[in-house]
């Protein structure tokens, strides 16, 4: 079965609710990992977190809006909205919409099954919307986008790659400067953490400049890092002391290990467009947040 084939029964099993036909996609021991929340083994426990997910919030639509297929693995940009019914981190059953753009790294194996999955989506944007949560966030997403896909056979420039490294080299030794020289003057950097997008260097170097002085001595273990076509997908853990101010959150001095995803869209060598996923909650939870 070909990785689009894989895909479009999943996403197909999860519109019409079809728990039989997603039991199929997974292999007997898949593994389901998101950032803060507890591994599902097996395909009876991913199953289940879907039915709970799809009982929490029902009339779930799903679309995706960029699909990378390489080797055994897909990468997916995907987008989902429903109506809120049941219970969500004890907030009672609202009846409002609410949505968010996740981001998905699935393996397969040899027989066409899903082995392991990696999906980041940060639950804060929910409980903002919910109203639960006084703060900027994201608007409900549109699904009307069109996907753009990717395949393997559209050839990498495996310099991005070295590419990404340099820039996190430099961000995480402080250099300013030659970091802005990585993007374009009108780099667009879409964080799913933040409320909107971000545009230009002078945006870029604010939050360079706040991360230098919330986490000091920063350090990043690229777990993983694929290149297709002018994209480079990162998969990286984020690890620092927490010793200085961070969006109001005084500093804990508490370490944290953030597990995030980045994609990179590389244009006349520089970065044009970014994609940040991840677990806000997660993140302040390390750093004593509700403690």
């Amino acid at each position: 079965m070909s990785q689009s084939s894989i895909r479009k029964n999943y996403i197909n099993a999860l519109r019409n609710l079809d728990y039989d036909l997603l039991k199929t996609a997974y292999a007997p021991d898949a593994i389901r990992k998101a950032p803060g929340e507890p591994d599902c083994i097996g395909v009876e426990q991913i199953v289940s977190h879907y039915k709970n997910w799809q009982t929490t919030f029902s009339q779930t639509q799903i679309a995706d809006q960029l699909l990378f297929f390489k080797g055994s693995m897909i990468i997916a940009v995907w987008a989902w909205k429903a109506i809120h019914t049941q219970e969500f981190m004890g907030v009672p059953p609202s009846g409002k919409e609410v949505g968010l753009i996740a981001a998905s790294l699935i393996w397969t194996n040899d027989e066409g099954k899903i082995i392991k999955e990696h999906t980041y989506a940060d639950p804060y944007t929910l409980l903002i919307q919910l109203g639960v949560i006084s703060d900027d966030g994201r608007d409900v997403p549109d699904l009307d986008k069109p996907c753009q896909t990717y395949y393997e056979s559209i050839a990498p420039d495996y310099k991005n790659l070295e590419k990404m490294r340099h820039y996190n080299e430099l961000l995480l030794t402080k250099q300013l400067e030659p970091w802005l020289e990585c993007m374009s003057d009108d780099i667009e950097w879409d964080d799913q953490m933040v409320p909107g997008l971000a545009v230009g260097k002078q945006h870029s170097k604010e939050d360079f400049l706040m991360l230098a002085e919330a986490f000091p001595d920063a350090s990043i273990n690229m777990t993983n890092l694929w290149s297709v076509g002018d994209f480079v997908i990162h998969q990286g853990i984020f690890t620092a002391t927490h010793k200085g101010p961070l969006k109001g959150i005084p500093a804990s001095n508490r370490v944290v290990n953030v597990d995030n995803l980045d994609i990179a869209y590389f244009e006349n060598n520089k970065i044009r467009k970014g994609w940040t996923f991840g677990n806000t909650l997660d993140m302040g939870s390390q750093m004593g947040m509700g403690q």
